[in-house]
């Protein structure tokens, strides 16, 4: 073997470091992270140390560990990867559906993804990691559109129309504050496309003197790089708070379902261990962001794993004063605004620990008030429940589209361009809107084709049709403060 340093990857990750130095073997293996993989020095080649990946690289064990195989050798790899200058002939090569990454000594370095790339298939969007936009096309775009407005200056509806309020959300407020002192792990459910949007005000405080554990849902419709983006910027916002992301999608095998929670539950776990006390986990979040769908399947998940009895064992405030079985968790249903009482689930027998599921809280008006474009996001993503006269208003589903559009091109996301057929960027949504339903512009009136073209347009939106975007503006925290 030549001077060069060579990775190879297909079924086991195979790692060829002749040209290090014992040390920076020893360096190099101490970066892999032991519950990905696990290592062995092989006697016919001693030079060379298998790395086999348990479980092997399948759709279920990628869920589970939801970051991609190049990102995992990078890490792994730390400044030995990083610094190319002591090791310039560092190749990573590819067997069947792998990444493939080169890198060649010359000045020029390339680095390509073929079309059936592991990657491409199982990293958090699947059909997210190829770009529909050439390099030549996204830099003539971008000149384009910098010139276009870069805040968002749409003015809000009627104050009291903005958000239909449910009778309970005040009184359910209250319950959360005292409630929370029997719990030292606050879990917050957020939506990855609107990270701040999804946040309510009053979980900060609930922040405050317990462990912090953010959980992203809808992490199907991001790949690996906005994530990424997503955790820089909540380390940011929230710096002492941990957060991970989980596939909450609805249509999806139901082999593959129960393995995809595993991680967060085993997640959960540790956090409530870690800090110490009573083991009870307060998990809030927005009305539809994905709560009951991520504690259903952790209830699922723990009576497969035998931590917890077949029969559910749950506590609703005010009704009674011990654990309860029943034989399936009544207090949680996958509908938006039916979680109405605070209810106690047990998720481990031993040691023992707790969650306490809450209603889905709506954001204050002040919120949206300070934050009006937070209220279009909101209504993007179906987190905000609208009065029937704003929901059969045809220019509010308009402006849901406009803030998506405007968020796509703020962020130079173009691949909206040929998914809808233009001929190149544009910040007029009616123009982007006429593209879509022109089988039926002749059949449909004009109300009902406009209408039809929204939905339509928000489905793209909604399922990843339009790549990984984000609506929320990452270049800012909470209160509008630059970072």
């Amino acid at each position: 073997m030549d001077q060069s340093t060579s990775l190879i990857l297909f079924e086991h990750l195979r790692i060829s470091l002749k040209a290090l130095s014992k040390q920076q073997k020893n360096a190099f293996l101490s970066r892999l992270p032991s519950s990905y993989c696990s290592t062995r020095i092989t006697p016919t080649c001693p030079q060379q140390i298998m790395v086999p990946m348990k479980p092997l690289p399948s759709a279920t064990a990628l869920r589970r560990y939801p970051i991609s195989l190049s990102s995992l050798v990078a890490r792994a790899g730390g400044t030995l990867l990083h610094k190319r200058a002591h090791h310039p002939g560092l190749t990573l090569s590819t067997h069947r559906s792998t990444a493939s990454l080169s890198s060649s000594g010359s000045s020029t370095n390339t680095a390509r993804i073929s079309a059936s790339s592991w990657e491409e298939q199982y990293h958090l969007g699947r059909s997210l990691s190829k770009s529909t936009v050439t390099a030549e096309q996204q830099k003539k775009w971008n000149q384009k559109v910098k010139k276009w407005k870069q805040e968002w200056d749409e003015v809000l509806p009627n104050q009291q129309e903005q958000v239909h309020y449910q009778g309970y959300e005040m009184d359910a407020l209250e319950k959360i504050q005292k409630k929370s002192y029997e719990a030292n792990l606050l879990l917050e459910i957020r939506d990855v496309r609107v990270p701040l949007s999804s946040h309510h005000p009053s979980f900060t405080r609930l922040a405050r003197h317990r462990n912090h554990l953010i959980c992203y849902t809808h992490a199907d419709t991001i790949d690996a790089v906005t994530r990424d983006r997503v955790r820089l910027w909540t380390s940011k916002v929230w710096p002492d708070a941990k957060c991970l992301f989980i596939d909450t999608r609805e249509m999806r095998k139901k082999e593959d379902v129960l393995p995809a929670f595993s991680f967060a539950y085993d997640r959960l776990l540790h956090n409530l261990d870690a800090a110490g006390g009573i083991n009870a986990a307060l998990t809030v979040g927005m009305p539809n962001v994905g709560k009951s769908s991520l504690l259903l399947n952790l209830l699922k998940h723990a009576k497969t794993q035998e931590a917890i009895p077949k029969s559910t064992k749950m506590r609703t405030s005010n009704k009674s004063k011990s654990l309860r079985n029943v034989k399936k968790p009544i207090g949680i249903q996958d509908v938006p605004g039916k979680t109405r009482d605070i209810t106690e689930y047990l998720i481990r027998q031993k040691p023992r620990a707790y969650f306490l599921d809450v209603p889905g809280m709506s954001p204050p008006a002040f919120f949206l008030e300070e934050n009006p474009q937070s209220w279009f996001a909101l209504g993007a993503c179906n987190l905000v429940l609208l009065s029937q006269e704003l929901e059969e208003d045809i220019a509010v589903h308009t402006s849901f589209c406009d803030y998506v559009l405007y968020a796509m091109n703020r962020d130079r996301n173009f691949q909206y361009v040929n998914k809808l057929g233009l001929d190149g960027p544009t910040q007029d949504i009616q123009e982007a809107l006429e593209k879509l339903c022109r089988k039926n512009q002749d059949k449909w009136s004009e109300e009902r084709l406009q209408k039809g073209r929204c939905e339509m347009f928000l489905k793209f939106f909604n399922t990843g049709n339009f790549g990984p975007v984000i609506l929320d503006d990452l270049n800012y925290g909470l209160n509008g403060r630059k970072l």
